[in-house]
C-alpha cells in the first residue's frame, strides 16, 4: 500500500523506497520489492499462486489448532482479489496491484 500511496501523493517512489531502507521505519519488503513496482515487472521469481497455495496451507493449520490469523487472512483475500483480476501468475511484487485498484493510482517511475 505504501507505494501508492506515495505515487498518489506525488512523490518520487525510488526516493521513498531507498529512504524507506534504513533507520526504524526501514522496510525490507518495501526496499525488495521497490524495482518490481517501479518498472511494472511482474515476472514470475516467486508467484502469487504459490504464495496463495502456501497460506491457504498456513491458515488451514493454524484454525485446526485454534490459532487465529488475522492479518494472514487479509493477504490471503488480497491474493484471493488478485487471482480474480487474473494476476495469480504474477510475482508476488504484483501484489502492489491490488493497492493501486483500490487508490486508483499506478506505481510507476516519477515522470523527471
Amino acid at each position: 500500500g505504501g507505494g501508492g500511496l506515495a505515487t498518489k501523493a506525488g512523490a518520487d517512489l525510488e526516493l521513498v523506497c531507498k529512504e524507506s531502507r534504513g533507520g526504524r521505519a526501514g522496510s525490507a519488503a518495501l526496499g525488495a520489492n521497490a524495482p518490481l513496482k517501479i518498472d511494472r515487472n511482474v515476472v514470475p521469481g516467486g508467484k502469487i499462486s504459490i504464495n496463495l497455495k502456501d497460506i491457504k496451507n498456513v491458515m488451514a493449520t493454524a484454525h485446526d489448532i485454534d490459532v487465529p490469523l488475522p492479518m494472514s487472512s487479509q493477504l490471503l483475500e488480497i491474493m484471493q482479489a488478485l487471482k480474480v483480476d487474473g494476476h495469480l501468475e504474477d510475482d508476488h511484487g504484483g501484489i502492489v496491484q491490488y493497492f493501486e485498484k483500490l487508490a486508483g493510482v499506478e506505481v510507476k517511475r516519477k515522470e523527471q
